[in-house]
């Protein structure tokens, strides 16, 4: 049994869903770059961090272990910094995809948003467990934003597609009452 998304005729009840959909773009890009500056400042600081410490080292944390805890750091930081570089590539795609009428890659972005929106729900039922229900809230309240940023940009995919199909024109047929004289 499968469910069908709604699909949207505006985005905020003023634009359309094409310009919806690039503003979620250029919105979702620029979200990436400030996440991938914000996380290489980050990996810059505890770089520092860890050498200010080998030079003055802290008898509670010995080098081994801070070297060590720096190292998960290090590789989670990573992480996070190929994820935000994807998910600049997945906006970048919906930008060049709505700018130059090229649907199909909008569909990068809305499976990978219905993946991540699986993953988050996973999450959140993880946290209400473990957490409890008011931790869960800022989750909640980001995968609806997120949810109504792929109905948008889905939209806009659909219209678009329903533009570039092909026009299926009607023949009537002539009777000889309606047919032209010819002379």
């Amino acid at each position: 049994m499968g469910y069908t998304l709604p699909v949207l005729e505006k985005c905020c009840c003023c634009f359309s869903v094409r310009v919806g959909a690039l503003i979620i773009g250029y919105l979702s890009m620029f979200n990436s770059l400030m996440s991938i500056a914000s996380t290489a400042t980050g990996i810059a600081w505890l770089a520092k961090f860890v050498e200010s410490e080998k030079h003055n080292p802290n008898p509670q944390h010995p080098p081994e272990q801070l070297a060590a805890g720096a190292l998960g750091i290090y590789i989670t930081c990573g992480i996070y910094l190929a994820l935000y570089l994807f998910y600049f590539v997945i906006s970048l795609l919906v930008i060049v995809g709505v700018h130059r009428n090229k649907p199909h890659l909008m569909t990068y972005y809305v499976n990978t948003v219905l993946f991540m929106l699986a993953v988050v729900a996973a999450l959140i039922v993880v946290t209400v467990v473990f957490m409890g229900v008011i931790a869960a809230i800022p989750l909640l309240f980001s995968s609806v934003i997120v949810f109504y940023c792929l109905l948008v940009v889905r939209s806009a995919y659909l219209e678009m597609v329903e533009q570039n199909r092909p026009k299926v024109y009607e023949m009537h047929t002539m009777t000889t009452q309606q047919a032209p004289l010819m002379a």
